[in-house]
């Protein structure tokens, strides 16, 4: 049965909400970025390989992949991928080399789920020509042109370039130019946010999104209201970045938001989005963790909860 949603967004709390978020400053904004599954792992194959050009094909491949995840989520798939890697002797220096590592980790349980899906897309990507031209460009070049890159893999791949796996994917080139430049790629400001379910569901309960639904909001109910309308829950994080970058004093990219948003949605759903539970997991996490000032960190975890 179809549902029609009533959703906006609310203004005055996305102004309170980008202040509180802007208090985490440049430098929060960095370590929350390291603290990104796929940073940690392609950090790791940085070092042991020392080519750019391994790690920008092998992130590519495994951010079209990263969707549908089991048990264990984000972090089994990266890890997943470094096991495979180490168990090579790190020992790539081939585009042929690099092709049979995502084959076997295509073959992984982790990425059971859809997997003909999956495959479908890495075959794409690696006949195409699509791998060929990453692994031949200078890496400076695509740290400069990212756009070029971003909308050649959407065409690629056959997606619209603001599709959530699609914009992810942009992200991890974004973080492997933070690995091997020490700087972000040159993404345009209006690169959208990856949206997926944590994403949604974090701007609902901060309530830059308001809805009108009584009861819980359970993940079915947010599926269908994010389908029903992606791009409200987009334009409202968009707005969320420009109060933090007015506060920060410096462009802060939806991508820099989207760790934030990440790493402390999970810990709101390990609380079964409990509020009182999720409010103490997400400031002791940044406080702890993240080491986020412990009174920014318990201004976060109001906000971020408040409609939980």
């Amino acid at each position: 049965m179809f549902r029609f949603f009533s959703l906006r967004i609310d203004e005055d709390r996305v102004r309170v909400v980008g202040e509180v978020i802007g208090d985490i400053g440049w430098k929060g904004f960095l370590r929350l970025d390291m603290r990104e599954p796929e940073f940690k792992v392609l950090s790791e194959i940085y070092r042991r390989v020392g080519d750019s050009r391994v790690v920008v094909v092998l992130g590519l491949a495994t951010g079209i992949v990263d969707f549908q995840l089991g048990s264990g989520g984000a972090p089994k798939l990266w890890n997943t991928l470094l096991q495979i890697v180490s168990r090579r002797g790190f020992k790539l220096s081939s585009l042929e080399d690099v092709k049979n590592v995502i084959s076997d980790f295509l073959k992984d349980p982790v990425n059971a789920r859809v997997r003909k899906i999956k495959c479908s897309r890495v075959e794409k990507f690696f006949n195409s020509g699509f791998a060929q031209y990453l692994w031949s460009m200078d890496f400076s070049y695509l740290a400069e042109n990212p756009t070029k890159v971003w909308y050649k893999l959407a065409k690629t791949l056959n997606n619209k370039p603001y599709q959530k796996s699609i914009v992810f994917t942009m992200k991890v080139l974004d973080l492997i130019t933070l690995i091997v430049k020490d700087r972000y790629a040159h993404l345009p400001h209006n690169i959208p946010i990856p949206l997926d379910l944590h994403v949604a569901r974090m701007a609902l309960t901060s309530g830059i999104v308001k809805h009108y639904e009584a009861g819980k909001l359970t993940s079915s109910i947010v599926e269908e209201m994010m389908t029903q309308n992606p791009q409200i829950f987009r334009n409202a994080w968009a707005k969320v970045s420009y109060h933090v970058s007015k506060k920060i004093g410096k462009h802060i990219s939806l991508l820099r938001l989207d760790s934030l948003i990440w790493q402390i949605g999970r810990k709101a759903y390990e609380a079964h989005y409990t509020k009182n539970l999720a409010k103490q997991k997400i400031k002791q996490y940044l406080a702890e963790e993240v080491k986020i000032n412990s009174k920014v960190a318990e201004k976060i975890a109001n906000i971020f909860t408040y409609k939980m």
